[in-house]
């Protein structure tokens, strides 16, 4: 299984080329990554966030459905609630 970790949530958000994120999420311990919303903590709007998800589908080769960017960002938009949504998935 291509199981999602911590460390692909921020290759991908890195790959979205914004420096100040790029630094923000650097400077942050994988537990406090985990923890920290998308649209609260980063700002980021839902078409950055589908990004996000769009990067993961092409460096991990799987497919993420729609509805999973809405689950997640219902059950609390943060990169744990992606991360097991998308791992949720994926195992099925």
């Amino acid at each position: 299984m291509k199981e999602i970790t911590i460390s692909d949530v921020r290759a991908a958000i890195d790959a979205m080329n914004d420096e100040e994120l790029s630094k923000e999420i650097a400077g942050l311990s994988d537990e406090a990554l985990l923890d920290m919303s998308f649209r609260d903590d980063f700002d980021m709007d839902s078409l950055e966030v589908i990004e996000v998800a769009m990067e993961l589908e092409r460096k991990k080769q799987i497919s993420i459905p729609d509805e999973s960017v809405v689950n997640f960002n219902e059950n609390g938009g943060t990169v744990k609630a992606m991360i097991e949504e998308i791992n949720r998935v994926i195992g099925e």
